[in-house]
């Protein structure tokens, strides 16, 4: 294991392969927070789902996975097996315990007029990327857009998790018959204009 991390340290790495480094003149699009503590285990699929993007789109988007104090394996598995390696994920630690200080480091090291946040079990899908440039692209009066959450159940979902639970009045926003309370139309895993944090 490296040193011990202090406050907020982000770490950016300059590699050739196998994906091109983006020149330093270029910002990408949008940034994609991810807060992480001590979730190792989830967060390697949540990366891979953002680096799957089919989105051809330049200049791209950079991750930011802002660990914040984990005691884990949390510093390996993003510098290791992905910061080094791909120019898109950046690694920065957040000693200061609590979502909202990690966020705000995260929109802290942000550098795209775009800023997402998404959660460390969440798998984006495919066109997840692609779909918000579009929106931003045919609304460019609108200074957030949201889409739906919904959850992956690893076995079926369990027995307390009644229909009582579940929250049919989504349906206005996502056009969903049926989700879970917790997956609500409008969650937090939504992107921002930069300048929506200003206001």
């Amino acid at each position: 294991m490296g040193p011990a991390l202090t406050n907020t340290q982000l770490f950016r790495f300059a590699v050739s392969d196998p994906i091109p480094p983006t020149p330093r003149s270029d910002r990408p699009f949008m940034s994609v927070i991810m807060s992480t503590y001590n979730r190792g285990a989830l967060l390697e699929d949540a990366i891979r789902s953002m680096l799957a993007q089919h989105a051809a789109i330049t200049p791209p988007f950079e991750l930011i996975v802002v660990d914040n104090n984990s005691t884990d394996n949390t510093r390996e598995i993003v510098l290791d097996r992905f910061a080094r390696v791909d120019p898109r994920v950046q690694y920065l630690f957040e000693s200061q315990q609590g979502l909202s200080y990690a966020r705000n480091a995260g929109i802290r090291a942000a550098r795209a007029p775009l800023v997402a946040f998404i959660d460390d079990d969440v798998r984006a899908q495919p066109d997840w990327v692609a779909a918000i440039a579009r929106a931003f692209d045919e609304h460019p009066d609108a200074d957030v857009v949201g889409g739906r959450v919904l959850p992956i159940w690893p076995t079926a979902p369990p027995a307390w998790l009644t229909r009582d639970h579940w929250a049919p009045s989504d349906r206005r926003h996502c056009g969903a018959s049926d989700l879970p309370c917790g997956c609500g139309g409008m969650p937090p895993d939504v992107v921002r204009r930069r300048r929506a944090f200003r206001h």
